[in-house]
């Protein structure tokens, strides 16, 4: 009984997952357009339609991907995150602080 799809629609939102930077840190938000919790409309072209190079650019990694349907929030369709998403020139991404590791792994003994 019941699907697997929907889980996120509702119940944890906003519990992990909006560990991000401050919107105003996003480069390339289009319109200023913002979505919570750490998802924003932004330009395509910079970042081949993809939102992990997007995400990357600024120290994140993408969380998730998708098309809007209208200038908004509202998404018609989603992506994976290292997909580029074609024919359009604004995408929905989200984008999160990577685990914290507050310095780069150590090489492992030789």
């Amino acid at each position: 009984p019941g699907g697997e799809g929907d889980a996120d629609k509702e119940g944890n939102v906003g519990q992990e997952e909006a560990a991000c930077a401050d919107f105003a840190l996003w480069p390339s938000v289009d319109g200023g357009v913002t979505c919570s919790p750490c998802r924003a409309l932004v330009l395509t072209e910079p970042y081949g339609g993809r939102c992990d190079r997007y995400c990357e650019s600024f120290g994140h990694v993408c969380l998730g991907a998708a098309e809007e349907q209208e200038e908004d929030c509202n998404v018609k369709a989603t992506y994976r995150c290292d997909e580029s998403i074609p024919a359009t020139s604004d995408m929905l991404c989200s984008c999160g602080l990577p685990p914290a590791t507050s310095a780069p792994a150590p090489a492992p003994p030789t």
